[in-house]
């Protein structure tokens, strides 16, 4: 099913449609330097601040799920560390032994 307009992918690997989407409007406070550098990076990329903003947004917090994620995964191989016996016994000794057994 189209959602609208060509695709694209943004510089954080999102999916996006150019059409208008409903969107909230929020004020953000920036120093002066900040913003003389987001219009440069805006003039440069040819995006508008808006734009912007939304990318490095959108970066962002697909970086702190990735974290997220990745902090999971190492917390369960600490919890269960690669090659160790699981509760229901080693694993894949057993996966080889009923492969063995299977081609016999």
């Amino acid at each position: 099913m189209a959602l609208g307009g060509p695709q694209r992918l943004t510089r954080a690997g999102f999916a996006s449609y150019d059409y208008h989407m409903s969107r909230v409007q929020t004020l953000v406070q920036l120093n002066v330097e900040l913003i003389a550098d987001l219009d440069a990076a805006a003039e440069l990329t040819g995006v508008s601040r808006s734009a912007l903003i939304r990318e490095a947004i959108e970066a962002h917090l697909a970086d702190r799920r990735e974290s997220t994620i990745s902090a999971a995964i190492a917390a369960g191989y600490k919890r269960i560390p690669q090659g160790a016996t699981e509760e229901w016994g080693d694993i894949q000794r057993q996966t080889r032994e009923d492969t063995r057994r299977t081609l016999e």
